[in-house]
């Protein structure tokens, strides 16, 4: 087992809190992040990493989804990515309130739909892929604020084909 450093030409540069979600046939795909932990500097740019040619090329940014760092992006069973949550600029002495919204990115015609927002906004949340192609969403905070977290006991799930959330 080895590890083998990727090229980096074109590459998000200098992003932490990056959602990362698997395509169809080995690529990945990256968006939003923050640059050097700075939520004011949080990102709606995506990009397509190609396993195959080790290269990678910008996709469409998101008209439909604010810049968001430590969100989620899961691979739905149609092959479209929907991305979710996380927090985008507002100040960190105040507290910072995790996004509600979603949207999805088709990876086909590179373009992006709106979607309902989720019930409850969380950052640094997991998800994954469950039965019959919903997203399960679990836990992180639900708001961050620099004398005290809140940590979640909430988990959603995003379902496709109604196109709605559930808690």
């Amino acid at each position: 087992d080895t590890w083998t450093t990727l090229e980096t030409a074109n590459s998000p540069k200098d992003f932490v809190g990056c959602q990362v979600a698997a395509l169809p046939g080995g690529d990945l795909f990256v968006f939003g992040g923050s640059k050097q932990f700075n939520y004011n500097t949080a990102s709606n740019a995506g990009w397509r990493y190609s396993a195959e040619n080790d290269t990678w090329s910008s996709t469409a940014e998101s008209t439909h989804s604010p810049a968001r760092a430590w969100g989620e992006a899961v691979r739905l069973s149609n092959g479209k990515v929907l991305v979710w949550g996380g927090a985008s600029q507002t100040s960190w002495d105040a507290g910072i309130d995790p996004l509600k919204s979603a949207a999805i990115w088709d990876p086909v015609n590179d373009t992006w739909t709106a979607t309902w927002q989720a019930p409850v906004g969380l950052v640094y949340s997991e998800s994954l892929l469950i039965s019959a192609g919903r997203a399960f969403c679990w836990g992180g905070a639900n708001k961050l604020h620099p004398a005290s977290n809140h940590v979640s006991d909430k988990g959603i799930i995003y379902d496709p084909l109604t196109n709605g959330w559930t808690m």
